[in-house]
């Protein structure tokens, strides 16, 4: 799991939420680390990851897509497999509004990966409910 992350995730489980990365239980976040979609078994096992996990996310939850640019990618397959992803957040968000839930994705680039931890903490609070 990348620093900022788990910084993250320590920072909003000491605020009282439940936070996964998996699919075991009912969760307020998930966050899911898409950083390796750049293959075709990446892309496979985030979809088994989240048609198995989506359910378990509570009402007014939130699932946070983590995501490289795709300008950075070394191929065009992995650029594609990397854009790929915003049809993915909104599918999934699209699915969670039913709940109040939301989904949005995080996109790491090299230059501003300090700030993603602030991203992530803003985007799993009330404030961004609706974002």
């Amino acid at each position: 799991m990348h620093y900022w992350i788990a910084s993250a995730v320590a920072r909003l489980a000491s605020a009282g939420a439940v936070v996964r990365s998996d699919a075991a239980a009912d969760s307020d976040v998930l966050i899911w680390i898409a950083t390796e979609v750049d293959t075709r078994e990446g892309m496979d096992d985030l979809y088994a990851l989240s048609h198995a996990s989506v359910r378990n996310v509570r009402r007014q939850g939130r699932v946070l897509v983590v995501g490289r640019d795709p300008k950075d990618a070394a191929s065009p397959s992995a650029c594609a497999r990397r854009a790929a992803l915003d049809g993915f957040t909104r599918s999934v968000a699209k699915e969670l509004g039913r709940k109040g839930a939301t989904a949005n994705r995080i996109v790491i680039s090299r230059d501003a990966i300090n700030e993603a931890s602030e991203v992530a903490l803003y985007l799993a609070s009330d404030a961004a409910s609706f974002i």
